[in-house]
């Protein structure tokens, strides 16, 4: 059950190294300004489900308001593929399951950088309209090997 919490921590901890890129914003972010009208997560919000095998089962909802000066095109998600956990390095494999945006199917592509899954929300050639949108992210996860 250690392992477990551990891995949880792992993931919201990450939450914290995200990284900025052209016209997304990265889950965790903090906004440089919080006043009425400024670009920014709204709402971060996560049900994770583990199964007998530590399997993780993680559905997360982002609400973001979108001027379009940051958040052009849609968001990011970044997510550690190592962890230590007992002072042991594990490989970590994500299987995205789905994203949408507002209820619908969403263009999204993944990279690997840096140690680092980024999955990129969004599709390249639409421009969003200044509003409030909410992203759902569905995924699961489990150590590489044994």
């Amino acid at each position: 059950m250690k392992k477990i919490f551990a891995f949880l921590f792992l993931i919201f901890f990450s939450l914290g190294f995200a990284q900025e890129a052209e016209g997304a914003v990265a889950v965790g972010e903090e906004s440089n300004s919080f006043v009425s009208g400024s670009e920014r997560i709204l709402n971060f919000h996560a049900d994770i489900n583990v199964d007998k095998n530590s399997k993780l089962s993680i559905t997360e909802k982002i609400k973001v308001h979108s001027l379009g000066q940051e958040i052009k095109r849609g968001i990011f998600r970044t997510l550690p593929v190592v962890r230590n956990l007992n002072n042991q390095t594990q490989k970590v494999k994500y299987t995205i399951i789905s994203v949408k945006k507002d209820g619908i199917d969403e263009d999204f592509h993944e990279e690997i950088e840096d140690g680092y899954l980024k999955v990129y929300v969004g599709n390249k050639d639409v421009i969003l309209t200044p509003g409030d949108y909410d992203y759902e992210i569905k995924y699961t996860t489990e150590k590489r090997g044994h």
